[in-house]
């Protein structure tokens, strides 16, 4: 739901969708091993419940080819900002910097 090894690429956040952020409970993966190293996801609530903020680590290991994140979260959550790495929208897809190891996203309401 979070993180998807789909061959040499690195899906996150494939899985979610307005049932799992209707809580507005954070979710999160520390240390999670991958074929590209381990990594942390920290999804969360922004303030007011406006958006959503994802926290990315990836330690060491080989570089993804692409890093892929939904440019819209759940229904009508848009991709606002990334700090950290740079991202190119592909449709309703981000492809964040693969070489990029720690960066934040926020998506809004």
């Amino acid at each position: 739901m979070l993180a998807l090894e789909d061959g040499r690429d690195l899906r996150l956040l494939a899985g979610v969708g307005d049932f799992e952020l209707a809580s507005g409970q954070p979710m999160s993966v520390v240390q999670s091993p991958t074929r590209f190293g381990r990594i942390d996801l920290n999804l969360e609530a922004l303030d007011r419940h406006d958006g959503w903020r994802l926290k990315f680590q990836r330690g060491p290991g080989p570089e993804p080819a692409k890093v892929h994140l939904p440019a819209i979260l759940g229904s009508g959550r848009r991709f606002s900002k990334i700090t950290g790495a740079e991202v190119r929208q592909q449709g309703d897809i981000l492809l964040v910097t693969p070489s990029a190891t720690s960066w934040e996203v926020v998506w809004r309401s």
